[in-house]
């Protein structure tokens, strides 16, 4: 259930009267840079630092996404617009989902992003006061590792883009070859159709001399054959011709693709600064809350040996930087138990003060082996339900208390 308020300025529509929802200042920080950059178009965002009397020349879109993140946090001129445009896209369509309970809202929530279409439910997401963190991680978790297929999909997009434009080139080649050839054959059928006509007339001549017409068997074979040639030559420019509007069509089928593919290819380029922009702002934060003193309840943490099973093998540097800022050491196991892969995890496992285990991207049988350990070798093990920083942090910030 929605917090109770009287505040005025918080009633959307289709919303009970005495609840209330975040406003965009007030909601989690996780959730502010993919708020902006996947629920308000680029033109949105333009929009809206006009609207508020900023400059937007020489902006790039990245420019004007940080610029709108990082109004967030604090109720500005700026916030204020972004919240408006953002409650008068969503509200309508997502306002219910905030009166619901947390179990009924999350699995509205995974519907909806099994569909595609979850834009209005994320914006319910962020916008609700009452959502668990384990809520927030769930929502989070989806949305985050949903910026990571673009690197794929943007590598796929570029070779079809150069595979369509070596296409346009041998098309346009091909077109300008044929055009070359329609008119070398037009220009010899008028050759030809004015050969016919000096001979038709030449024939008239011939006949008012002899004093008759001549016959049609005694006409020369060449004007015969002549004529043959042109009725040929016609149906083979129309034959070329028609060839070369199919190849003409297909030129500008080729052509629109390549637009599309070329917008698409610049969406993802942005999704994919935004992803690492996002990424680099919750290490951030994660490392500011992960620093500890003597006061703080987690501060035993220091100097003991975490060890990572699985998880993925690029995140290891995040990892690392967290852990060891935050004064722990990291040992990192990629979770392969073939070869030598369970005697290292065993040994790893050992020297380790925590384990952290991420089910999602682990084998059935190294999570079961990684229990086993754990309780042979009286380990603590924790299992995962991702391997995101925010889960790694949460586990750690769990042992500690």
């Amino acid at each position: 259930m929605c917090v109770q308020t009287n505040d005025v300025r918080c009633s959307d529509k289709n919303i009970v009267s005495g609840y209330r929802r975040l406003q965009f200042w007030e909601i989690d920080v996780c959730f502010r840079c993919p708020m902006v950059g996947m629920c308000l178009t680029e033109a949105e965002q333009i929009t809206v630092v006009k609207k508020a009397g900023l400059p937007v020349k020489d902006k790039t879109p990245f420019d004007i996404h940080e610029l709108l993140v990082a109004s967030a946090g604090r109720e500005n001129q700026l916030s204020v617009r972004i919240n408006m445009v953002l409650s008068q896209k969503y509200s309508s369509k997502a306002g219910h989902l905030l009166l619901q309970d947390e179990q009924t809202f999350l699995e509205q929530w995974r519907e909806s992003f099994q569909s595609g279409d979850y834009l209005a439910a994320f914006w319910a997401a962020a916008s609700r006061p009452d959502l668990s963190p384990a809520g927030k991680l769930e929502v989070f978790g989806a949305i985050h590792m949903s910026m990571h297929a673009t690197a794929q999909e943007r590598c796929r997009d570029k070779q079809c883009i150069a595979f369509l434009q070596n296409e346009c080139a041998r098309h346009e080649e091909k077109v300008k070859t044929l055009t070359l050839m329609r008119r070398q054959l037009q220009k010899k059928q008028e050759e030809l159709e004015q050969q016919h006509k000096e001979l038709k007339a030449a024939l008239h001549c011939a006949s008012k001399e002899n004093g008759m017409p001549m016959p049609a068997a005694a006409m020369p074979i060449r004007l015969v054959d002549t004529g043959a040639e042109v009725v040929r030559l016609r149906q083979t420019v129309e034959e070329k011709t028609h060839r070369i509007e199919s190849l003409e069509r297909r030129l500008v089928d080729l052509e629109e693709s390549k637009a599309k593919l070329s917008l698409a290819l610049r969406d993802r380029k942005e999704a994919n600064v935004m992803f690492h922009h996002e990424a680099e702002q919750t290490l951030q934060g994660l490392l500011a809350e992960g620093h500890c003193s003597p006061e703080c309840p987690s501060f035993d943490l220091c100097q003991k040996r975490i060890l990572i099973v699985g998880g993925i093998a690029r995140m290891e540097a995040h990892y690392r930087r967290m852990i060891e800022e935050g004064g722990g050491v990291l040992e990192y196991h990629e979770g392969h138990m073939k070869g030598g892969g369970t005697r290292q995890l065993e040994s790893s496992l050992k020297r380790a003060d925590i384990i952290l285990c991420p089910v999602n991207c682990n084998s059935h049988a190294a999570c079961l082996r990684v229990k086993n350990l754990g309780k042979k070798h009286k380990k603590p093990v924790h299992m995962l339900a991702n391997f995101s920083l925010s889960a790694v942090s949460q586990a750690l910030n769990a042992n500690g208390n």
